[in-house]
């Protein structure tokens, strides 16, 4: 992800203040735009958040055949 992206997700999430604390994208194009991952399925979804740091965390979680997998990008 690029840097104004990344700058997007952190202002958006500054800015609502206590609103919210993360974001669960579930919409492929969603999905394609946060993480790159073209989801197949539509069981696949992410979950976006900024730490402390104010680092942007996403989660990607996707069925591969019985189980779901999850794996985490920070930064």
């Amino acid at each position: 992800m690029d840097d104004t992206r990344k700058q997007r997700i952190v202002d958006m999430f500054t800015k609502r203040g206590e609103d919210f604390h993360a974001l669960i994208c579930r919409l492929p194009q969603n999905v394609v735009m946060l993480t790159g991952y073209q989801p197949v399925l539509g069981n696949t979804f992410c979950l976006v958040t900024v730490n402390a740091a104010r680092d942007v965390e996403i989660r990607l979680a996707l069925r591969l055949t019985k189980r779901i997998l999850f794996h985490g990008d920070s930064g």
